[in-house]
């Protein structure tokens, strides 16, 4: 089997070496009821190109995130609005300084750290952490979470299960977790409650592959694990079913994939053929209940196709959406790995197999049943394939804000070398972040902004007249750096009053405040169309300052 295929943890060797010991700590919060379980299957871990980092925007609809050795997925209704989510699994240096354990208790896995801290679910989110199973099968394993970086003590998550190096928990809120080998048996009872749990309702599930979940401490079994991480099935916010492969001709081959134990999207290696039709396809159904019922074609949303794929070696392939009785196709080359975006025009029969017509894909009356991605023949030999796919999805461009008045990409800019910025507009789905640190230059900034009026596929419809008495932001800025808002019109720039050490929420900023940042004249918005707007990050005139925005949404203010 393929190295890239195979999905076994692998640790850095830190983690041989750092034993985290000898800290007593017999306090914690009050037991909680039974989780849910969620269907165990093997080794979730890693790949050949690993993603130790992801983030993404996850709504009401719910979503998923995955990195090499964890996955996250958050049910429908367990969020009210739109948020931005980072998973990161733990460098060396940021174990080291984790807090220590006792009594023989240590990692057994890569810890990961969930963020934004603090964010509270409405319904629970599954999570799954890779670890190395112990040398003695029967030692018993333990999931201990850490509230934020600044929590001094770990504590006991419980109703966890574990098999085959997969732990399976739900979680209501986020914290940094991580997967530990407790010999003795005692982590539940030194990192656990001091008083009996309430515990939990309802009967206990079973998942996919799994054992029926125990219930928390004190408490009774919890509820079943959720159908969407069934191995081999696809579950976004517009499309559900199973996965399956396909090749052209008997010389292209299909040598590994992990549909049988990994749910969607999944990975995929094997061989092409010299000919045009020895191709290979990971398709999938988008409207296939889990029980494997169809369901019937469906109208796709959004703008097109968002697509993510870590690679061993660049392959020219081709995206299907497949319809009843016919299908559209996109060529797609990806050079590099990571997210890509196709717009539904650059979909036609004609690019399936250059014998259909060349009408784009419509998606207000093409429906469609599945979704595949082709490898294509390089007409010489039998080249090998290897791919994992992270996303395949309907939606919109990352970093593309969609109303609801205005409508654009997001961008970044800094003054020069003076501040160190990094940024997810490329990365991630809107609303996105910056961070860095400001230069004691007192003319150092960082701003993060979005275009008004462009549409997905980069076309440029113009500037804008605003509305409105204002514009209204809600932003993160953590810690609270003064912040300035500029307007770009096509002949001006357009400034704000500085506004200082504004806390992370709603912002708003009449039109009246903003004059022309040269001549000082007044901002008339029936005068000057407005191509893109931004918030800046001053200076603060201290070396080093460090900084966090976020623009979670903007709008005309009442």
């Amino acid at each position: 089997m393929s190295r890239y295929l195979t999905r076994v943890l692998v640790l850095p060797l830190v983690l041989s070496t750092i034993v985290l010991s000898c800290k007593d700590d017999s306090s914690g919060p009050d037991g909680g009821g039974g989780q849910g379980g969620e269907g165990g299957y093997g080794g979730y871990g890693g790949s050949g190109s690993a993603v130790t980092s992801v983030r993404g925007t996850i709504g009401p609809e719910g979503g998923r995130l995955r990195t090499t050795n964890v996955s996250l997925f958050v049910p429908s209704g367990a969020l009210t609005k739109d948020k931005a989510i980072t998973v990161t699994e733990l460098d060396a240096a940021a174990i080291a300084a984790l807090p220590e354990t006792s009594d023989g208790i240590k990692m057994a896995g890569i810890p990961a750290k969930f963020e934004p801290h603090g964010l509270a679910f409405q319904e629970p989110a599954d999570i799954i952490l890779g670890y190395n199973e112990p040398t003695n099968k029967s030692d018993p394993l333990a999931v201990l979470k850490l509230d934020n970086d600044q929590d001094p003590t770990w504590e006991y998550v419980p109703g966890a299960k574990f098999e085959s190096g997969s732990a399976s928990f739900q979680v209501d809120g986020f914290s940094i977790y991580c997967v530990f080998h407790d010999p003795n048996g005692v982590a539940d009872m030194i990192y656990g409650s001091e008083q009996p749990g309430s515990g939990g309702t309802g009967s206990g599930g079973q998942g996919s592959g799994g054992d029926t979940s125990t219930g928390g401490t004190g408490g009774s079994a919890g509820g079943t694990g959720g159908d969407p991480n069934l191995p081999g099935y696809l579950y976004t916010p517009e499309f559900h079913g199973f996965g399956s492969t396909e090749v052209g001709s008997a010389l292209a081959t299909i040598a590994s994939t992990d549909l049988g134990t990994n749910p969607g999207p999944n990975c995929m290696s094997g061989q092409t053929g010299p000919n045009e039709e020895d191709t290979a396809t990971l398709f999938y159904y988008v409207n296939q209940g889990t029980d494997e019922t169809q369901q019937g074609p469906i109208l796709v949303s959004g703008a097109g196709i968002r697509i993510d794929i870590a690679f061993q070696a660049y392959r020219s392939m081709k995206v299907e959406l497949r319809g009843e009785s016919g299908s559209w196709c996109s060529w797609w080359g990806p050079e590099v790995a990571g997210p890509d975006f196709l717009p539904w025009e650059n979909f036609d029969p004609y690019s399936c197999d250059y014998t259909g017509e060349e009408i784009p894909f419509d998606p207000a009356t093409d429906e469609i049943i599945g979704v595949g991605v082709r490898v294509n023949s390089n007409y010489s030999g039998t080249p090998d394939f290897d791919f994992c796919l992270q996303e395949l999805t309907s939606g919109i461009p990352n970093g593309y804000m969609s109303g609801p008045t205005w409508k654009g990409f997001g961008f970044v800019n800094w003054s020069g070398a003076t501040t160190v910025v990094n940024d997810d507009v490329s990365d991630a789905l809107a609303p996105n972040c910056i961070d860095g640190t400001t230069d004691p230059d007192p003319l150092a900034y960082a701003e993060l902004g979005y275009g008004l009026n462009t549409d997905p596929d980069h076309s440029d419809l113009g500037a804008v007249v605003v509305g409105g008495s204002g514009v209204a932001i809600d932003l993160t800025n953590a810690p609270a750096r003064d912040l300035e808002v500029h307007l770009y019109t096509p002949a001006a720039e357009f400034c704000s009053d500085p506004h200082l050490a504004v806390p992370s929420g709603l912002l708003e900023v009449p039109w009246t405040e903003f004059v022309d940042c040269s001549t000082g004249a007044a901002f008339v918005p029936a005068d000057s169309p407005v191509a893109t707007l931004t918030v800046r990050v001053l200076s603060s005139q201290v070396a080093d300052d460090p900084f966090q925005l976020c623009i979670e949404s903007m709008d005309e203010a009442p």
